[in-house]
């Protein structure tokens, strides 16, 4: 996802889920710090933010006891913890028992990983750790990849133009043929609280849609909302036609002001002519140059 697309809340509320269906979950931190990740846990299960990260730790106190009756939820920091991602898969089938087993990794870029150690180029690092995840969900778990997004994923802003999210994994195009499911996450243009999932591949069946969902900051949780219609082709040529001529409008309206205010030097002449060469390209539809 593009930067700022609340990548690592949306996995945690993932593995919060997973974790209330009963699921083995270890969420492993190699961007965000592991406190980071906690709080936000903290907030799913109803504790305010600003208490949990408060220096009097009492109400992280409570929390940390009711995380302690979830044993089949784990946080670990990869660097604090010393902690590869082969030795977190080691782990968490150890562990699981007879539970389905949910590996959330956060994110590709950072985490360690040891048969990615004597790689020296971060391409050939990214699809070693890649290899890793895949030989880990052919063992039965369920491995949650977090992506940082090229900046040409997100560059205008505009995902018609901007490159797909199915091409713009950072670092390596290998990215795309290893998942199953991926996912990018953009923020909509001037809405603070939601963000679009573009589902641009699916491999494991059932309908492949777009899905809009909305933030709730205080609980870092999502509910999924309507989302726009798609505009036609036509409507699109429409907005764009209206768009241009309320550009030429406005240029007109700045050169007859501009006109009065020079009338009296004498210089109006020349001005009148542009405005009339612009009023009559803009009335034939035509483009206008410069």
């Amino acid at each position: 996802g593009a930067p700022g697309a609340s990548k690592t809340t949306f996995s945690t509320w993932l593995a919060d889920g997973a974790a209330r269906a009963d699921a083995a979950v270890l969420y492993l931190a190699a961007d965000e710090e592991k406190a980071g990740i906690i709080t936000r846990l903290g907030q799913l299960d109803g504790f305010d933010r600003d208490a949990l990260e408060s220096p009097h730790d009492t109400v992280r106190r409570a929390f940390a006891e009711r995380l302690a009756d979830r044993p089949n939820l784990q946080v670990l920091d990869a660097f604090d913890d010393r902690c590869s991602l082969e030795e977190a898969g080691a782990w968490l089938e150890q562990s699981a028992q007879e539970r389905m087993r949910v590996l959330i990794v956060d994110s590709l870029q950072t985490v360690p990983c040891d048969a990615a150690a004597e790689c020296e180029i971060k391409r050939d690092q990214i699809n070693a750790t890649l290899e890793v995840c895949k030989r880990l969900a052919k063992r039965g778990a369920i491995v949650i990849v977090i992506s940082e997004m090229s900046r040409g994923g997100y560059r205008s802003g505009d995902r018609k133009t901007d490159t797909s999210a199915l091409a713009s994994g950072k670092e390596s195009g290998a990215i795309e043929y290893g998942a199953a499911l991926q996912c990018g996450l953009y923020n909509v243009k001037g809405e603070r609280d939601l963000i679009d999932i573009e589902i641009a591949k699916n491999r494991l069946g059932g309908e492949k849609r777009d899905v809009r969902v909305r933030l709730d900051r205080a609980r870092a949780a999502f509910v999924e909302v309507e989302s726009p219609p798609e505009q036609s082709e036509e409507s699109r040529d429409a907005l764009r036609v209206f768009s241009e001529r309320a550009r030429v409008d406005h240029r007109v309206r700045r050169i007859v002001v501009d006109v009065d205010h020079r009338r009296a030097a004498g210089d109006g002449h020349r001005l009148f002519e542009r405005a009339d060469l612009e009023v009559g390209v803009h009335r034939r539809g035509e483009p206008l140059a410069g």
